[in-house]
């Protein structure tokens, strides 16, 4: 371990990273602000605290305060009722634009059905018809099921199994304010500051030992090869986690404390942008899971750098590979959604796509492999993992066959088999 720490201080940890991890932290939380105050203008999906919509935020939090929770008969009912009211001074058209303090919220008619309508009206309506477009959804399903089965069509079968299986019983009971968990899960513009970070610390991985003779040094020694190499793989992975964990939680607390995010253990699919996600997760554990991907996009992703750090002698060709590799595999990543089975294929090959996750996860998508139904994600996990683990055991193989003792096994069988075609 202090090995390991040793070699993240010598690489990693220096004067420069420091001060650019903490700019990067202070440019994602500017970014975050100046993004809550765009969203706020106009009628969006959010409404923000500012000194021009005191009085819409002050009622946006009265009806928050007053329909958040467990959906009941009566709070639609009120809230129907509400509408109602206002329906008379807004339905012809006509509606007066004077300012009228005294029979409205926000001094206007039309301020205060808009907020009702666009923040309250529309998102109960759709919790509360959730569970009757999902069961048609499945009903479909189970239709389809019988269909392809006597067509004979087992991909098409085993898709509509695991659509079954994944959206039945479905269910949404309880309303709150949402808008904070959409703007943070879409939030991806603290990406760009893991990519250059990640990036400097790949970079120094063998180019300084390269540069001062200090690895032939290190790997004169016996054993220390592995060690060695090891080592340097670790530091970066766990920089990888580090970095990537630090500004999920930068992004957490920005967010909650400029939105709340309350109603984080109530369902993905309360999102209506996730309605036919194929994922049974609460808000708070999808952002843990995107953070993972991440995690392990860019540890593939690192694998490859630092391979590429270690046969590349100039330190300019290096940043050039990778930020050229970088940009490369973020435009395929792109292709996630694509019904091209070239394109898909593309994207379980590119450590980066594990960034569109959230794109991704918005609808049921999957491919034909070899006749049966497998999910995308489910396909890109394995594909992953499985060049992760082949990086190392290719080479470790490969060096096992330069040893003197396979060397010399190699040559017993050689003479055996010679021996035996002699005595044919």
């Amino acid at each position: 371990m202090k090995a390991l720490m040793y070699e993240m201080k010598k690489n990693i940890f220096r004067k420069y990273m420091v001060f650019l991890i903490l700019a990067a932290l202070g440019a994602n939380i500017l970014l975050i602000y100046t993004q809550y105050c765009q969203a706020g203008k106009g009628f969006s999906d959010v409404i923000t605290r500012k000194v021009s919509t005191e009085k819409e935020w002050s009622y946006y939090k009265e009806l928050h305060a007053q329909f958040d929770g467990t959906i009941t008969k009566e709070k639609v009912r009120n809230l129907t009722e509400k509408m109602a009211d206002y329906e008379p001074h807004i339905s012809n058209g006509d509606f007066s634009t004077e300012y009228d303090p005294d029979h409205t919220e926000t001094g206007y008619y039309y301020g205060d059905y808009s907020i009702l309508e666009t923040y309250f009206y529309n998102p109960i309506e759709y919790l509360v018809n959730y569970s009757i477009s999902n069961g048609q959804l499945t009903e479909k399903a189970s239709e389809n099921i019988e269909f392809y089965n006597k067509m004979g069509n087992s991909c098409e079968e085993e898709k509509n199994q695991y659509i079954l299986s994944r959206y039945q019983n479905r269910r949404l009971t309880e309303f709150y304010d949402f808008q904070g968990w959409k703007q943070l899960i879409g939030y991806d513009y603290s990406d760009l500051f893991l990519f250059v970070l990640l990036i400097l610390a790949i970079v120094p991985c063998y180019y300084n030992e390269q540069k001062y003779k200090m690895s032939e040094i290190i790997l004169a020694s016996k054993g220390q090869k592995k060690a060695y190499t090891y080592l340097k793989h670790g530091a970066v992975y766990l920089w990888i986690i580090c970095i990537v964990f630090a500004a999920a939680s930068v992004n957490f607390l920005i967010f909650k404390v400029l939105y709340g995010l309350d109603g984080g253990w109530t369902c993905l699919y309360a999102l209506s942008d996730y309605q036919y996600t194929p994922l049974n997760l609460s808000l708070f554990c999808f952002f843990l899971f995107i953070n993972i991907m991440k995690c392990l996009s860019l540890i593939v992703f690192a694998r490859i750098g630092i391979w590429i750090s270690g046969k590349v002698k100039n330190i300019y060709m290096i940043y050039l590979i990778l930020l050229a590799g970088t940009a490369v595999c973020l435009y395929c990543s792109g292709f996630v959604c694509s019904s091209s089975p070239v394109k898909q294929y593309l994207t379980l090959l590119n450590p980066l796509s594990g960034f569109q996750i959230c794109e991704l996860e918005k609808g049921c998508y999957g491919m034909n492999v070899f006749g049966h139904y497998v999910p995308w994600l489910a396909a890109y996990l394995c594909v992953q993992t499985g060049i992760l683990l082949l990086s190392y055991i290719i080479p470790l193989f490969c060096s096992g066959l330069r040893k003197p003792g396979y060397r010399k096994l190699k040559g017993w069988f050689k003479r055996r088999r010679t021996d035996g075609s002699d005595g044919m």
